[in-house]
């Protein structure tokens, strides 16, 4: 009779683990997986670079802050999404990098950071900006 409830003890404890594992796996999807995470700025998205001096370059083309919206909202095919980095020279930051995360948000497309113009690491936050 000791073997019995023993093999039950080890049952219980397998479909415990079992629904553990059926539940982490779910959420899998839901939470999001690092390692199939696409690397790098998607081809689908607009990739804007502010350098220490205050160049802004939207898809390694040179762009004047005064054009920069109108230069956003021209884009053909319009990007499903925006790439953005500056130049962290020292901790300071070039006042124009301030205008182009603007000028992006005013697309209200979903804004992920990177950490320099390779567009390859991500900081570690992703903005969506809605304006009224």
């Amino acid at each position: 009779m000791r073997l019995r409830s023993s093999s039950d003890a080890i049952a219980k404890v397998w479909r415990c683990c079992a629904r553990i594992f059926a539940v982490c796996l779910a959420s899998a999807p839901v939470l999001g997986d690092t390692q199939t995470a696409p690397i790098g700025c998607p081809q689908t998205a607009v990739r804007v670079y502010v350098d220490a001096v205050g160049i802004i370059t939207v898809n390694d083309t040179v762009v004047r802050t005064a054009d920069l919206r109108r230069t956003l909202a021209s884009l053909k095919p319009p990007p499903a999404e925006a790439c953005y980095a500056y130049a962290d020279t020292q901790n300071k930051v070039p006042p124009e990098a301030g205008m182009a995360l603007r000028a992006l948000a005013a697309q209200r497309l979903p804004i992920t950071l990177y950490t320099d113009n390779t567009f390859k690491t991500q900081r570690s936050a992703r903005i969506r900006v809605l304006i009224k």
